[in-house]
């Protein structure tokens, strides 16, 4: 049983439908009949009464019918004694006859007229058989192959019932489809058949009108010629008060442009929420029609009655839940479409419940691609005011191309690309414009149409929001934050300078300014990104009432040109940083003194100093400890606060193994629902689940490795600084040519090269206090500190540290029949004996014009990372309380840029391939290529730098 369901057609000023209560056929009353076309129920005029199935309105068995009009049949009743005859036009007497009626075989026809056509003056029915190909009609009143009263009608526009002011000029445009390439082909449409259906209508017939209208879809709207289309607009004559004709469906807009009628805010008056009762549902019925205008009900689209891609019954019902971003691709086989041979037409409605509680429903315009204006297509624009609204659609047409006699078609139609637009008002209070459909349809050509075919085929939802304000915040937040970069990068290259002990602005300071750029511009776009990404994502979800909406397609593609922009910023600014490590000069300073070996006829030396013992020979410095320390420092070089390996698994794990990565769908809640692939992400969605995970789990690493690893289990940087006391050997590395980190290694036992159980003891008396503190100043522990040098430094290092390559040269070698590496590393040996001397005195504050002092670091100098006082002639070491800041000069210290670098990268292979185990591989793999190029560069300069034996480094 069919409930009444009461419909609002809001107003809209290109059509009649205004506030018109609407109903199904069983809810109309006994002096009302169903309108199709406007889906209400309307009063039966000039006496008439509801037909039988009350979709129009016939005279009462007492009356005859007059004359047919637009507005109904005219009746006029019957005389005193007479009833109506059976064809409903005259009277005749029923003298004799109870209730003038009679019964014949189910073959026959009861015939009440002479031979001549009159008719007697007392009735007699006489029961005659139809002859063969001929049938009696449902009332057995005459034999004809139709069935209703339009058909008694005739072409000749005089017959009193049958009126017709027609004149349209037979065209052979009449019978010709538009195809979207421009083609224009033959159809099976009959222009004579089009002409009589389309006098039918005019004279009131309102399935006529359907099956006029539906041909006018069928020639994609084209009213350029004489089609369909023109013919139908013809009839209804669009008055200038948009007042629609009786029994004519609707099919166009007139009286408004796209723009504004998509844009109507109060017309659908319900308040949409993330719930799961009716506010959460986006209601959308169809009202269906044959080929022929024969009206078939209403029906819910939720059961997926206009998606050619239809899913399960779950996924489906799902797909309409309200904010739930839809799409569904598939791949259609062409003998499914040719299975749907005859189309179906479409009109679509949405049904809601306004704010008094009334159900009610609103009429959704079709924005179809496929519409031809001038040559043009006006709907494939961007701009709605340029476009052309329409009411009806179909999604397959098999039927209007094929050639009825050889089987072929000369083309099939289908609906390539469906998709349902739901624009939220700005104002955020959960309300919607109304709605409306974009339909592209393509076309398979004679020698495509093989049923084992397959084509392409997606339906889609999408909701939005004017994209103005977004764009607006997006544009303050990048302008501001990128200025600030600019003021950013100038404090860095200034601070770069001094460090470098350039005395003015140079080119080199200049590219050392765009390089910073690069950095900071590409962190700003990185943080505005994920934060905006991040933010629309989660909120949206999280939502009740709306205020958060789904971005734009163009909205989407500005955020992913700020990614790209990103990730190639940063890339430039990881291979700057990468090439600062590499060019950092590190020496090893060993404090070792040699030893004296004693005279044959002396058991010890009553001195170790060589020069207080004569004729004492000096034991040659160990070299091994250095190169131990070498090694420890070279093994740090790419230790980093994250393991990659750790990285990629864990986002396979939780995005792609326990789904996480569905959380990218734009549905109300947080569930995680695997059920169907249609469920529709986006660029933007993606991105934000991978950036936040990547991030979630890179700064997880970060503090499980500084807080707890570290500092519980394995601490290398402390070690290595312990490592360094016990080896007599301090660290001097420079990460600017004035610039750097001093690590104080020198021994308080007074040597390293010691037995085991002597160090031993060594250790011992440290652990009781029996020594001196570690520390560079008297009585201090303070090991590791900025270092900021004067110029005479440089100069200095720079004269020793050419030395090496003076001596060795391949001609030497070949002269004296050595070893290029050999004699090579003989002058390097030198070398670092004269740079070790030079540094020793230094420290030990030995050299007046290479002098430094201690002090503390300022909180501002902490705070923009730059030396506030003048050290061109004084070097100045500031104490790093942190005992770690020369880990800057390895990639632990440096380990946003590339963890940022590397979630870039993890997130544009998955936002373009929503392919999880594709983007790690792709993360994984480029981040060893770099560790291996890296390493080897690192090396390869720490023994130039160093002038330790590259053969001892592992």
């Amino acid at each position: 049983m069919l409930l009444p369901l009461l419909f609002f057609i809001s107003s809209v000023s290109s059509q009649l439908l205004s506030n018109i209560l609407s109903t199904f056929p069983s809810g109309c009353n006994r002096t009302e009949f169903f309108d199709a076309s406007h889906l209400n129920c309307l009063p039966c005029r000039n006496g008439s009464v509801p037909s039988s199935d009350s979709f129009s309105c016939v005279c009462s068995p007492r009356q005859r019918l007059v004359q047919v009009t637009p507005g109904g049949p005219i009746c006029a009743d019957c005389p005193q004694g007479t009833v109506t005859a059976p064809d409903g036009l005259s009277c005749i007497g029923c003298t004799g006859q109870i209730d003038c009626t009679t019964s014949c075989p189910s073959d026959s026809v009861a015939v009440y007229r002479k031979t001549d056509g009159s008719l007697p003056e007392v009735s007699g029915v006489e029961c005659v058989r139809c002859d063969a190909g001929t049938k009696p009609d449902s009332a057995q009143e005459r034999c004809e192959k139709c069935s209703d009263r339009i058909c008694l009608c005739t072409e000749d526009v005089s017959t009193p019932t049958c009126p017709s002011t027609l004149n349209v000029t037979p065209s052979p445009s009449l019978s010709t489809i538009f195809l979207s390439s421009g083609d224009i082909v033959s159809n099976r449409i009959n222009a004579s058949t089009l002409m009589t259906t389309a006098r039918r209508c005019q004279l009131g017939s309102q399935i006529d009108c359907q099956a006029l209208g539906n041909i006018c879809v069928l020639q994609n709207y084209q009213r350029d010629v004489q089609t369909a289309c023109t013919i139908f607009e013809s009839i209804s004559n669009v008055p200038s008060l948009n007042q629609w004709a009786p029994n004519m469906p609707w099919l166009f807009y007139y009286s408004s442009d796209a723009a504004s009628e998509l844009q109507r805010e109060a017309v659908i008056d319900q308040i949409y929420k993330f719930t799961k009762d009716h506010h959460g549902e986006l209601d959308i019925i169809a009202a269906r029609y044959t080929l022929d205008g024969s009206f078939l009900g209403l029906k819910e689209i939720s059961d997926g009655s206009i998606q050619l891609c239809v899913e399960s019954l779950v996924a489906t019902h799902k797909t309409f839940t309200f904010g739930t971003r839809i799409r569904q691709v598939c791949k259609l086989d062409v003998a499914e479409l040719i299975r749907l041979e005859e189309p179906l037409f479409f009109d679509l409605y949405l049904r809601f419940t306004n704010t008094q509680g009334q159900q009610q429903m609103y009429p959704l315009p079709v924005v179809n691609e496929n519409i031809r204006k001038t040559g043009g297509y006006p709907n494939r624009e961007e701009r709605s005011a340029q476009w052309i609204l329409t009411r009806r659609f179909f999604l397959v047409d098999a039927w209007s191309l094929k050639d009825v006699e050889s089987g072929n078609w000369t083309a099939l139609r289908y609906a390539r690309r469906m998709e349902i637009n739901v624009e939220m008002v700005n104002t955020r209070d959960g309300k919607i414009y109304p709605p409306y459909v974009r339909i592209v349809y393509d076309e398979l050509r004679t020698n495509d149409v093989v049923p084992a075919k397959e084509v392409d085929s997606s339906f889609s939802i999408r909701y939005y929001t004017n994209p103005f304000r977004h764009d607006k915040d997006l544009e303050i937040a990048m302008a501001v934050l990128s200025s600030l970069t600019v003021l950013w990068s100038a404090l860095r290259a200034y601070s770069w300078g001094r460090r470098a002990g350039k005395a003015v602005f140079d080119m080199a300071t200049l590219i050392q300014f765009l390089l910073f750029e690069c950095s900071f511009l590409g962190n700003v776009f990185l943080f505005v990104t994920t934060v905006t990404v991040c933010y629309l994502t989660f909120a949206y979800k999280s939502q009740t009432y709306l205020f958060y909406m789904q971005l734009t397609d163009s909205q989407e593609s500005t955020l992913m040109a700020y990614l790209i922009a990103a990730a190639s910023l940063k890339l430039v600014a990881l291979l700057h940083r990468f090439v600062s490590l590499m060019l950092t000069e590190t020496f090893f300073i060993d404090w070792e003194r040699p030893k004296v070996l004693p005279r044959a006829d002396i058991d010890r030396p009553a001195s170790l100093d060589p020069i207080k013992y004569d004729g004492a020979k000096e034991q040659p410095v160990v070299i091994w400890r250095t190169y131990l320390v070498a090694n420890e420092w070279n093994e740090l070089q790419n230790y980093r606060k994250t393991s990659m390996a750790v990285q990629v698994l864990a986002m396979v794990f939780f995005l792609d193994f326990l789904h996480w990565k569905d959380l990218a769908i734009w549905q109300p809640g947080f569930e995680i629902d695997p059920i169907s692939p249609s469920f529709a992400s986006s660029r933007v969605s993606r991105l934000a689940v991978s950036l936040f995970f990547y991030f979630t789990i890179g700064f997880t690493q970060w503090l499980l490795n500084v807080f707890i690893v570290e500092r519980i289990i394995l601490d290398p940087f402390h070690n290595f600084i312990d490592l360094c006391s016990i080896a007599n050997i301090s660290v001097l590395s420079l990460s600017h040519p004035l610039y750097g980190y001093y690590i104080h290694g020198r021994s308080v036992h007074g040597w390293a090269d010691t037995g085991m159980a002597e160090m031993n003891e060594f250790l011992q008396r440290e652990r009781d206090n029996l020594v001196g503190m570690r520390g560079l100043e008297s009585g201090g522990e303070m090991q590791t500190y900025y270092v900021s040098l004067p110029l005479s430094f440089r100069k200095r290092y720079t004269d020793l540290a050419g030395g090496s390559s003076n001596d060795a040269s391949g001609a030497t070698a070949r002269m004296q029949n050595v070893d290029p590496t050999t004699i090579q590393i003989s002058s390097r040996a030198r070398t670092h004996a004269a740079m070790n001397r030079f540094l020793q005195e230094m420290i030990e504050h030995s050299l007046p014009e290479v002098d430094y002092t201690i002090r503390e670091r300022t909180m501002a100098e902490a705070a923009l990372d730059i030396e506030l006082s003048d050290s061109s002639s004084l070097g100045v070491f500031t104490r790093d309380h942190s005992e770690s800041a020369f880990a800057r000069c390895f990639v632990y210290g440096n380990e946003w840029a590339k963890l940022s670098f590397e979630a870039l990268l993890f997130s544009i292979v998955f936002v373009y391939t929503n392919s999880v185990p594709l983007a790690a591989v792709v993360t994984y793999f480029s981040a060893v290529f770099l560790r291996m190029i890296a390493s080897m560069m690192f090396t390869n300069h720490l023994v130039k730098s160093s002038l330790v034996d590259h053969r001892f480094l592992i």
